[in-house]
């Protein structure tokens, strides 16, 4: 439970008890928040600590995203979803306790294999991708306790917000600006929430009536951009990024990337239509194309994604190892 105090919001430093976790390290910061490790100081389990940040802390309206993030989040029970545990409040900062995934952002995988010079293979891709649908199935289908549908939306679908571990399980994260039918804090009239990019068209135009479909557009455009390796609009402003996502032309994937099957190209065209019946039915549906796709390439077995991400992990290491210079022995007199 998130309490009102009058200490001044602060953030904690690592070895800092928040509600019988010890506080080992920062490993990430957003706009917002920043997420810790931590490990209860008598189970040994270990968490993430979102808390938000200082500047932010004292702002109701941010206060009451986080909460609605707990309640909607703490309503879907899915693997590919990270818990929700508990929500609370530390020296004036109020906190959420979430699963700790050991592993990287998809959006820092790609960028770590795009360093190391690894180019990730589709079957990797299609495997975590069909794991985010999977995730996104279990949210738009989820219920209250009551059984009510949520009618949830996460409207913000991104590879920043999809977290992939070492043991090769993707889990879908922030539910920050979700659209429920419990949500406290309404979005403003005119008011557009999501990033840039992967925002649907009617989220741009009609952002009171976005549905579920808007989260297919965005799963559709991580596909295109993963398997193309490359943005699918580059645009130079936020205005010109907003145009072309209304009225651009959809590049064809299969035109960018050689060699795709037809059903993946026909699957992510299908995401990205602007017309919102000719989309999938369902993110179920999405999953189990990805799946057959990832069962093709190789990567059925999580272990597959989880052995990719090692490997890139090895040869970071191996590429920040100083390599010593050889120096020839001087010659007997």
């Amino acid at each position: 439970m998130i309490t009102s105090t009058a200490e001044p919001p602060t953030l904690p430093s690592p070895g800092a008890l928040v509600d019988g976790y010890v506080v080992e390290a920062l490993i990430g910061r957003g706009a917002m928040a920043a997420v810790y490790s931590a490990r209860g100081q008598h189970s040994g389990d270990r968490i993430a600590l979102k808390m938000l940040l200082p500047q932010v802390a004292t702002n109701r309206g941010v206060v009451t995203m986080l909460l609605d993030e707990s309640r909607i989040a703490g309503c879907i029970d899915h693997e590919n979803v990270a818990r929700v545990f508990h929500t609370g409040s530390w020296c004036g900062t109020p906190y959420l306790q979430l699963e700790l995934v050991d592993g990287w952002s998809y959006a820092r995988v790609i960028k770590r294999a795009r360093r190391v010079g690894m180019r990730l293979p589709r079957g990797f891709h299609a495997a975590v991708l069909a794991q985010v649908a999977l995730g996104l199935a279990a949210a738009h289908e989820a219920c209250d306790r009551e059984g009510r549908p949520l009618a949830v939306v996460h409207r913000d679908v991104k590879p920043e917000n999809v977290l992939v571990g070492f043991d090769g399980r993707a889990k879908l994260v922030d539910f920050g600006i979700a659209r429920a039918r419990t949500r406290s804090a309404a979005t403003r009239p005119g008011c557009m929430k999501g990033t840039l990019g992967y925002m649907a068209p009617e989220q741009f135009t009609e952002p009171h009536s976005v549905s579920y479909r808007a989260d297919l557009w965005a799963l559709g455009a991580m596909a295109w951009e993963a398997f193309a390796d490359r943005p699918l609009f580059r645009s130079r402003s936020a205005a010109e990024a907003m145009l072309a996502v209304v009225y651009s032309e959809i590049p064809q994937l299969r035109a960018v990337c050689a060699g795709l099957p037809d059903e993946l190209c026909d699957l992510i065209r299908r995401c990205l239509s602007r017309d919102q019946s000719f989309r999938p039915d369902s993110a179920a549906e999405v999953a189990d194309a990805l799946a057959v796709i990832a069962f093709s390439e190789g990567f059925a077995d999580p272990e597959r994604v989880g052995a990719t991400l090692r490997e890139i992990q090895t040869a970071l290491v191996a590429a920040a190892r100083p390599v010593e210079r050889f120096v020839p022995a001087r010659p007997a007199v």
